[in-house]
């Protein structure tokens, strides 16, 4: 089995251009189709050869990964995605990843005795963490 993560930088959509009162994060379905899965996961998902490989992605229960307007781009593109439980961290391995970042993200933050002040300098110190 192969495993790959990959971090993406995504940026929240102002306001006017949030479809919902639960967008309260500005990151919606259609950011995540256009931004995420046509971009990034599509192109990974035939590298990986897959519905003919029975590749299957996993992703948690956000409702952008979830609604109608995902499922229907999902659909399009090919693209299986794997039944999950909810809320079932344990069973992700990014989760214990994510731990692990988060520990040395704040530590490298508190080393350097300031928090990165650009876009550019946070990208740099993520990917130094």
């Amino acid at each position: 089995m192969v495993s790959t993560h990959r971090l993406f930088l995504c940026k929240n959509g102002p306001k006017d251009e949030r479809r919902s009162d639960r967008d309260r994060l500005g990151f919606n379905s259609h950011q995540y189709v256009h931004e995420i899965l046509i971009l990034y996961l599509r192109p990974l998902y035939k590298k990986a050869s897959g519905a003919e490989a029975s590749v299957q992605t996993i992703e948690d229960g956000g409702s952008y990964h979830t609604c109608i307007y995902t499922e229907k781009y999902r659909k399009r593109l090919g693209i299986e995605r794997m039944d999950w439980p909810s809320y079932s961290p344990d069973f992700n391995p990014i989760e214990n990843v994510w731990l692990l970042f988060k520990t040395n993200y704040r530590k490298a933050v508190w080393e350097r005795r300031t928090i990165p002040r650009s876009e550019k300098e946070l990208i740099g110190l993520a990917q130094k963490v």
